[in-house]
């Protein structure tokens, strides 16, 4: 079954997976390490998840491809890692309400 079917994920015309968009779908637990594993994703949208918690993981700093990361209103802990002040894609960056240091 192709990934392009799965709720909530876009893939390229090379079946890749692009774009995670689950917001607001009751998602809980942390962001597991294996999602920076997906080195051509472009956008992240998981906000307004409020039982989504843990910190970003450090595995994001592999996704070069990453333009528009969004996790606000989530209960995500830690400091916002390093990698997403020195992206040069990164075009969208929001994680306001959450419980970060």
């Amino acid at each position: 079954k192709s990934l392009n079917l799965w709720y909530g994920i876009t893939t390229n015309d090379n079946g890749e997976v692009t774009r995670l968009y689950l917001p607001s779908n009751n998602l809980n637990g942390v962001i597991p390490d294996s999602i920076g594993l997906i080195t051509t994703m472009e956008t992240i949208f998981i906000n307004l998840n409020l039982m989504l918690t843990g910190s970003i993981p450090e595995s994001f700093q592999l996704m070069k491809s990453l333009l528009e990361f969004q996790c606000d209103d989530c209960s995500i802990t830690g400091s916002i890692p390093s990698f997403f002040y020195t992206s040069s894609s990164l075009t969208t960056f929001e994680i306001s309400r959450n419980l970060l240091t």
